[in-house]
C-alpha cells in the first residue's frame, strides 16, 4: 500500500507491506523496492528532486521477526571495509508489540487488542463492554488463525463483546458438559456389559 503525503511542506511516499510470515530476504525485497521507485522518479521530468520514501513492514503473524533488519546482517565484512559497503534497513512494526495507548482512532485500536489478545489465547481479554466493528473481529481472527470465533457472531455491523464472550463461553461450557455425559453413558454402558458376561 503507498500513500501520497504532505509532511512539513515535503512531498512523500508512504509505503506500507503487510507480512503475515517472516520473510528472510525482506531488506533486499525493500531495497529493489525503493530503487524502482527512484529510478522512475528520475525518468519524470516534472520532478526537481526525488520524492522520499518512508517504507514500513507491518507483520501480523505469531512468532518474533528474527531475520535481518539491515543489509550488512547478510554480509561477512571485513572490519577496514564497512565503512565503503552501502547498508540498507527496514522498519518492522510487529502488531504484537504495538502500544495501543497511542491509537487515536477507536476501531483502529479494539483491531489491533483483538489481535494481540488473540495471539495471547487470552479470549477473556476480548471481554469487553466496548462495540467493535464486526469486520474488524473477523479479520483479527482471520490474521491470528482464530476462526472458532466468528462461527456464531452475530448480525449487523458491531458486536459487543461482552456478549459475544458469553454466547462463546456458554456453548463451550455446553459443549463441555455434552461431552462428559456422553463419556458417562459410555462408561455406563460398558460396565453393564462387562457384568452380563
Amino acid at each position: 500500500m503507498v500513500v501520497k503525503t504532505d509532511v512539513d511542506g515535503v512531498y512523500c511516499l508512504f509505503s506500507i507491506e503487510h507480512q503475515s510470515t517472516i520473510y528472510k530476504n525482506m531488506v533486499i525485497r525493500y531495497g529493489n523496492y525503493e530503487m524502482t521507485e527512484y529510478l522512475k522518479q528520475l525518468k519524470n521530468k516534472k520532478l526537481k528532486r526525488l520524492v522520499p520514501q518512508v517504507m514500513i513492514v507491518f507483520y501480523t503473524g505469531d512468532k518474533k521477526w528474527n531475520t535481518p533488519l539491515e543489509l550488512n546482517d547478510y554480509f561477512d565484512i571485513p572490519e577496514e571495509l564497512k565503512e565503503y559497503v552501502n547498508d540498507w534497513n527496514i522498519k518492522v512494526v510487529d502488531v504484537k508489540e504495538i502500544d495501543t495507548s497511542k491509537i487515536k482512532n477507536e476501531q483502529t485500536r479494539y483491531f489491533i487488542e483483538a489481535i494481540q489478545e488473540m495471539y495471547k489465547g487470552n479470549y477473556e481479554g476480548l471481554h469487553r463492554r466496548i462495540k467493535m466493528n464486526r469486520d474488524n473481529f473477523i479479520y483479527a481472527a482471520i490474521i491470528t488463525g482464530s476462526l472458532d470465533l466468528i462461527r456464531d457472531l452475530p448480525e449487523g455491523d458491531e458486536i459487543d463483546m461482552c456478549e459475544g464472550t458469553e454466547r462463546r463461553r456458554k456453548t463451550r461450557k455446553e459443549n463441555c458438559i455434552t461431552i462428559i455425559e456422553s463419556k458417562i453413558r459410555e462408561r455406563i454402558k460398558s460396565t453393564r456389559t462387562s457384568d452380563t458376561k
